[in-house]
């Protein structure tokens, strides 16, 4: 029997929503801010700009159609445009399609996204270890969300935080400096949450697209966490670093890489076409690691759409006889129409 529907966590106004204070002002900041910053970032990547896009699956069609313009000012190295795309990276196209939701579509339903925000927010607090709000907040990239103080929660960071907390319980019983390895971590969230779960005690490798790196190195380069950037010319991994590796590079750098503690990955791998989604899991069989966590869509919401091509995560070919799957349940986030799950798999 085919399966037609979906178990999932419900929508729901937040009986709190038109009491705190939120953030969706359209304010901008000129681009006269972090240039230094921005230039140190953009000769680190010297080595690795590319002259195309290099998504694939939903990855594509959004590089193209949604980030096209901050793309460009990379390629052509206009230092003042990356700069006001990096410095009002949470409004701008600069991370369009990997922050949940992109504060374009969300001011086109504030009510819903700020009771979304308070109702991750609640899931948070009952399934992790957080005690105020404070832990969450940033002032960093013209952020967008719940204000605390002089601070604003951004949508993803409760999930962040509790994706953190679940790895450090996964890993409490290793060595007390894990190394973890993030396929697709986007600007960058969850690597600060890591950092400041692990008080920087820990090596950090996040895999992403050359332009989503970008954002990632300047969110992360703000809030001060050592970065270094590997390449084949340079194909160090550093420890207590946030090490950051273009996604074209992978195959030849990860080789590198025989084991560590954890993987992880959400809400991309299920985004990617099947030749990408396949040299990711010859990483990961291959790899000497003790878990494998990600989060992913198992249902095809469009199976008609050309743009929103998608693998169930039932389908990833995850080596079965060196893994065996601990977990798998629904996320307790909103986005994806309640469609992501969790997985946990650990080494047999």
């Amino acid at each position: 029997m085919k399966r037609k529907s979906f178990a999932s966590i419900e929508s729901k106004k937040h009986i709190s929503v038109n009491k705190e204070k939120f953030n969706f002002s359209s304010f901008f900041h000129k681009p006269i801010n972090d240039k230094k910053i921005i230039l140190n970032i953009i000769k680190s990547f010297k080595q690795i700009i590319r002259n195309s896009n290099d998504g694939t699956g939903e990855w594509s069609w959004l590089q193209k159609k949604k980030q096209n313009n901050y793309i460009k000012s990379l390629i052509n190295l206009n230092i003042s445009e990356i700069t006001y795309y990096l410095t009002n990276m949470f409004k701008t196209e600069a991370t369009y399609g990997f922050t949940s939701p992109s504060f374009s579509d969300c001011i086109k339903k504030p009510k819903l996204f700020k009771s979304d925000i308070l109702c991750n927010l609640d899931t948070c607090f009952e399934f992790t270890d957080l005690k105020n709000l404070d832990q969450l907040g940033t002032k960093h990239g013209n952020p967008y969300g719940l204000c605390v103080k002089n601070r604003t929660v951004l949508p993803d960071t409760p999930r962040h935080y509790y994706f953190s907390y679940n790895i450090s319980r996964l890993l409490k019983e290793k060595k007390s400096k894990p190394f973890i390895v993030e396929i697709g971590g986007g600007y960058g969230g969850l690597c600060l949450q890591n950092w400041e779960q692990f008080k920087g005690n820990c090596t950090i490798v996040n895999i992403d697209l050359f332009p989503t790196l970008i954002t990632a190195a300047y969110y992360l380069k703000k809030n001060k966490i050592p970065l270094n950037v590997v390449t084949t010319e340079n194909p160090t991994i550093k420890n207590r670093s946030v090490n950051l590796i273009s996604a074209n590079d992978f195959k030849i750098i990860l080789k590198k890489i025989k084991k560590c503690d954890l993987i992880f990955n959400s809400r991309s791998l299920c985004e990617m076409d099947r030749k990408t989604v396949s040299s990711y899991f010859d990483f990961i069989n291959s790899c000497n690691v003790d878990y494998f966590y990600h989060e992913n869509s198992n249902f095809l919401l469009f199976p008609n759409s050309k743009r929103h091509i998608e693998l169930m995560s039932d389908d990833f070919p995850i080596n079965s006889k060196k893994f065996k799957l601990q977990t798998k349940y629904i996320s307790p986030f909103t986005g994806g129409m309640g469609r992501y799950r969790e997985y946990i798999y650990k080494k047999i």
